[in-house]
């Protein structure tokens, strides 16, 4: 054994040796100059390309090799220079002439590739496809250098290359690392198929600069530096390359914001890229700043471009910083950053697709869904800035959906939910928000909705904390507006109140132009009320619909309020409402804001503190305390509460419905001496029948109906003890009293009156004496005597066969409650069917006194009568003053009979009367009459009739044989003057007859003749005798009236009666001096004169009185001549004219009597 292990050493020893040998000399034996040629042909045919090699050199020990330096290849678009090339050829196939390499090394390799401008897009698949097949081979690189060039333009640089290449027939394996002008360091190991054009291997790269790498067009983002290092593992195959990635603590900076930094943790994913397309996905990247974490994929298409990301975590308020700046002019960057200003994401899922990177980040070209934490959202129209958005939102190509929670600077929203599109202003709107903050800020975003709304809530303002929800629907263009507020003390003013107002508790609501308020507290100057209501202003006038209203007002801070209104106006002018405050127990109104709709709908019920409110019904002031009131239906109640006026304290409960004069009134309590006298000054009641006062009202009721019509019902008791009871309706045509009681201890009188229109009823049953009326009354309104009654009547003056009378009348010494107050001194009448008779009836009306007795009775058409009446004195003007008919209608009550009158005294009006007056009164239907048998008027005898109704008559005859004017005159006169005095004789008959004058139709004749006498004052003459007195022929012969009066010895008056002219035939007076003759007219009743009068002296003239200026009568001849002057009279009896007359106007019956009197011979003559 050892042997032979001793033999293969002496063997291997022995080859050693030969081969140390053949190494030195194989350089020797090889033509080297022949193989460089060889090789240089060689690979000059293989790579198409100029070769050059500048020393070529065998080496055989230690190891057979060939190196050769300065080696050049020159190919179209590149050019590769080697330092130094060692190939290591095998031993055997060299001893055969044959050159096989399996080994070689490069040394310093530069290459210099320039790439043209491309025209087609680079394909490597080609240039593969190009290559022979391979040696198998091992070569070895060491200090390369790689420059790539488009045209002059440099792209890449590798630097301090070093690597390991194994070729075999259809594959290339490398193994290599470097430098490069974007990355600091680099390995690369792969393995590259040549028949299956594809290449596959692993890739680190550390500190990766980003910014360096030239290929970053088109592509829409450009860093600016970055400090990345990377692991790929690559495969290509078909055309396509697959890369796989992950990176480690990289840093990214951008061109356009250098200040901002990317900062990664973990970058991991692929990048797939094929003809015409790339595909980039980040399957798992951690950033430090901004933070994030997730997955994100980019890709390109011939169609579009696509970027989704799903990440886990996102800080957006750092994000936002960097994509502000990155893309400030992507239209759709600046469109969603607007929105969203910052937050924590997670969740988060992005799609989007746009035919340009730059539209990647247009809101209708993405989606978006994530989870927000912190985030802050700013929306311009509503205006809200949103902070510690917290919750989910999606964004569909536009289209914003949120669900969540955020606050706002002074609110803080617990829920919301809000559905708008970003771009789209006519796309619906949903927003609904759950918040409570301050609702000051929560007006303003309201208000901000849009310019209508602005308009709407213009002058609003409130403060205080709220809380509640706000809905906004419609679009962005028309947004509806809805906001239901929970506030707690908020601060309320509006142009619709006159104050500021506080609302607490409750809920508010804002819908589109309603505005609704429940169960909420308003409390203000105006005062504290719970309130439900509603307010509609979205036409004019605004509705006003009030649930629910209650608390308590100060009145004087309402007035103002109710002042704006008409209605409200009106009813304090003409209540008069004065009063501290109010406590509003209920109000409801469902209607317009205008003061018709508010007298229809309103419905109020209150309590008044204090106050004061005056009835126009009563024409009274009133004070309360503590007053019920209510409002309904036009209709303002009151009470039931204590009322007090002019010193009175009722418990009162009344209605006024405020469009009519229609009043009632309820209650009770104690009635003073004021309010009892203004009471029955205010309705016209007589004073006589004031109650004793005070007066203690048990039951009051009193209404008045719109047609004037009233009801009053009375039960109380006076202070000394005396009940009353009555029920009193008055209405037109009507007058009522039923159950009239009047009781004071054993004395009882029942009452019940009744007049309806053609109907009257009596019913009294019970006896009253004065100490009943002293107990109830303040004085005793007439009865002094005494009054029994049991007694029934009916009286029908239409048909009187339907009336009767029945039971008994007595009493004596008592005034009647009727017009004129008659006084009835005794009387007892009783009813007997259809007869009513009264025995004796003693009145006293005035100064009138009557006797009366006989019966009436019920006929078929009529009452009829049959009595007497006594009378000492008989005032007929006050009597037709008292009891003349109050109008002109028809009298329905129809009377007939026959009445003896037998009066002492009968006045006719002042200073005239009638005495021993004795007739009869003839009732027939429409007509009466009278016939005075005996009776003198004035001292002068008369008798005659008087008949009266459609026509009047008058019959009437005078004769006086011997009267006396001292007697007559004075009675005639108003100043009861004696102007004549002397004896005379009167004769008259005269007729008159007419409808509405007496003087219509007359006739009749009179005389008067007188002896002597005197006229002491006489107007008429008085002016005649001043207008003669001038004259010289009556200067000296006319006696003044005023001082010794004018005596007479022959007075002669004689008449005719015509209709209503008196005709004075004849009237002549002859005194001292001087004759009066005249004739003429008297028109009655006015006293008009007419009359022409001639006046004469007692003296002889020879000369015509041509000084004087009337004309004057001339009787002329030889024998004697007398004149006189004519004078006309006209005017009034009271106020005559004196006129001068021409000879003409003397008439031939004035000249016969002047010519029969003096029985002389005479003419009228004219002068010239």
């Amino acid at each position: 054994m050892k042997r032979l292990l001793k033999i293969i050493g002496l063997v291997l020893g022995s080859l050693v040796l030969l081969a140390v040998i053949l190494g030195f000399l194989l350089p020797y034996l090889v033509n080297l100059s022949t193989v460089k040629d060889r090789v240089t042909r060689r690979l000059s045919r293989t790579l198409k390309a100029e070769v050059s090699v500048k020393t070529l050199r065998l080496r055989v020990f230690p190891r057979p090799g060939l190196s050769a330096e300065g080696v050049r290849i020159r190919g179209k678009i590149y050019l590769l220079t080697v330092e130094s090339l060692r190939l290591y050829p095998e031993v055997l196939p060299l001893l055969h002439r044959k050159i096989v390499i399996r080994d070689f090394s490069l040394k310093a390799p530069h290459l210099v590739l320039r790439l043209p401008r491309r025209k087609r897009p680079f394909s490597l698949r080609k240039i593969l496809e190009k290559l022979p097949p391979l040696p198998a081979l091992e070569a070895r690189l060491s200090r390369g250098e790689v420059r790539v060039f488009r045209e002059e333009t440099p792209l890449l640089t590798f630097s301090d290359l070093s690597a390991q290449v194994a070729t075999r027939p259809h594959q290339i394996l490398l193994e290599a690392g470097g430098k490069a002008s974007f990355l600091k360091e680099f390995h690369l190991k792969g393995r590259l198929h040549l028949r299956k054009l594809s290449a596959e291997g692993l890739l680190r790269l550390q500190h990766v600069d980003l910014s360096r790498w030239p290929f970053w067009k088109g592509f829409p983002f450009h860093p600016e530096k970055t400090d990345l290092s990377l692991d790929l593992a690559y495969t290509y195959e078909d055309s396509s390359l697959l890369v796989g990635f992950k990176g480690q603590a990289p840093c990214v900076r951008f061109r356009k914001a250098p200040e901002l930094l990317f900062s990664c943790g973990v970058v991991e994913g692929e990048l797939a890229l094929r003809p015409g397309a790339w595909d980039l996905r980040v399957k798992n990247l951690v950033l430090r700043e901004p933070e994030l974490e997730g997955e994100i994929r980019l890709s390109r298409s011939s169609q579009a471009y696509v970027l989704s990301a799903r990440l886990k975590k996102l800080n957006f308020t750092q994000m936002r910083g960097h994509l502000e700046r990155l893309l400030p002019e992507n239209r759709g960057v600046k469109k969603f950053l607007s929105l969203v200003r910052g937050g924590v994401f997670s969740d988060l899922e992005f799609k989007s697709r746009s035919p340009e990177p730059s539209g990647l980040f247009r809101p209708e070209n993405f989606i978006l869904s994530a989870r927000v934490k912190d985030g802050s959202v700013h929306l311009r129209r509503p205006a809200l800035n949103l902070s510690g958005v917290t919750g989910t939102f999606t964004l569909v190509m536009g289209d914003l959906t949120f669900r969540g929670k955020a606050r706002l600077p002074e609110s803080t929203v617990s829920r919301a939910e809000v559905h708008l599109h970003l771009k789209d202003r006519t796309a619906p709107l949903s927003l609904r928000a759950e918040f409570s903050g301050e609702a000051r800020e929560l007006l303003a975003t309201a208000r901000s909705a849009s310019r209508k709304v602005a308009r709407r809530l213009k002058g609003w303002s409130v403060r205080g904390p709220v809380s509640g929800t706000l809905l906004l629907s419609g679009t962005r263009a028309g947004p509806r507006v809805e906001v239901y507020l929970h506030p707690r003390r908020v601060e309320l003013k509006s142009p619709l109140f006159p104050w500021s107002l506080t609302v607490s508790g409750g809920k508010f609501g804002l819908k589109g132009r309603r505005i609704y308020l429940a169960g909420a507290q308003v409390s203000g100057a105006p005062g504290k009320v719970r309130l439900t209501a509603s307010l509609d202003f979205s036409r004019r006038p605004y509705r006003l619909r009030v649930r629910e209203a209650r608390g308590k007002l100060a009145f004087r801070v309402l007035r103002p309020l109710m002042v704006r209104y008409p209605a409200g106006k009106e009813l304090l002018e003409r209540y008069r409402f004065s009063l501290q405050g109010l406590e509003l127990v209920s109000l409801s109104y469902n209607g317009p804001l205008v003061g018709a709709s508010f007298k229809k709908n309103l419905r109020v019920e209150a309590r008044l503190d204090e106050g004061t409110f005056y009835l126009p019904s009563l024409s009274l002031p009133l004070s309360f305390r503590n007053l019920p009131v209510s409002y309904r239906q036009e209709t303002l109640s009151f009470g039931p509460g204590t009322i007090q006026a002019l010193g009175s304290s009722l418990l009162l409960a009344g209605d006024k419905p405020l469009a009519s004069p229609e009043f009632s009134l309820e209650g009770s309590g104690t009635v003073s001496a004021e309010l009892m006298r203004h009471l029955y000054q205010r309705f016209g009641w007589p004073r006589r029948f004031y109650f004793k006062t005070p007066f203690r009202l048990q039951k009051l009721a009193f209404s008045r109906g719109g047609d004037g019509s009233w009801r009053l019902f009375l039960r109380g008791v006076s202070p000394d003890g005396a009940a009353v009871e009555a029920e009193v309706k008055k209405a037109q045509g009507l007058l009522e009293i039923k159950g009239g009681k009047l009781s004071y201890r054993d004395k009882k009188l029942e009452f019940d009156l009744s007049r309806y229109p053609g109907e009257y009823d009596l019913a009294l049953e019970g006896e009253i004496s004065p100490e009943v009326l002293t107990a109830v009354f303040e004085t005793n309104p007439g009865l002094k005597g005494y009054f029994k009654a049991h007694f029934q009547a009916r009286i029908r003056p239409s048909q009187p066969l339907l009336s009767y009378f029945k039971g008994l009348l007595k009493g004596g010494d008592f005034i009647l409650p009727v017009r004129g107050s008659p006084r009835v001194l005794r009387f007892s009448v009783r009813g007997l069917g259809r007869v009513f008779r009264f025995d004796q009836l003693s009145v006293r009306i005035g100064d009138s006194d009557l006797l009366l007795s006989g019966r009436l009775e019920a006929a078929p058409r009529n009452f009829h009568f049959e009595g007497a009446l006594r009378s000492r004195r008989l005032d007929i003007p006050a009597l037709r003053t008292l009891y003349a008919p109050r109008s002109s209608r028809k009298k329905r009550f129809l009377l007939t009979g026959h009445l003896s009158l037998d009066c002492d005294r009968v006045v006719l009006g002042p200073g005239r009367e009638i005495e021993g007056f004795k007739g009869d009164l003839f009732l027939y239907p429409g007509v009466g009459k009278v016939v005075f048998s005996r009776a003198r008027f004035c001292g002068l005898p008369l008798s005659g009739d008087y008949s009266y109704g459609r026509e009047k008559s008058l019959h009437l005859s005078v004769f006086e044989p011997a009267g006396d004017f001292a007697r007559l005159l004075p009675c005639l006169s108003r100043k009861k003057e004696v102007l004549i005095s002397g004896p005379f004789a009167f004769k008259a008959d005269l007729y008159l007859r007419g409808k509405k004058s007496l003087f219509e139709e007359g006739k009749g004749t009179l005389r008067l003749e007188s002896p002597s006498g005197r006229i002491n004052r006489f107007g008429l003459l008085a002016k005649i005798f001043g207008f003669l007195s001038p004259i010289d022929i009556f200067r000296g012969q006319i006696p003044s009236l005023e001082e010794k009066g004018f005596p007479y010895q022959d007075l002669l008056v004689t008449g005719q009666l015509y209709g209503s002219r008196l005709h004075l035939q004849a009237v002549r007076l002859e005194g001292p001096g001087l004759r009066l003759f005249a004739s003429g007219d008297i028109f009655l009743p006015e006293g008009r004169l007419d009359l022409v009068v001639l006046a004469s002296p007692f003296k002889t003239v020879d000369t015509l009185i041509s000084h004087i200026p009337v004309v004057g009568f001339v009787l002329t001849g030889r024998d004697k001549m007398l004149v006189s002057v004519p004078i006309g009279v006209k005017g009034s009896y009271h106020h005559p004219t004196i006129l001068p007359l021409d000879p003409k106007a003397i008439g031939e019956g004035v000249f016969g009597l002047f010519k029969r009197v003096f029985q002389l011979p005479g003419r009228i003559l004219v002068p010239k």
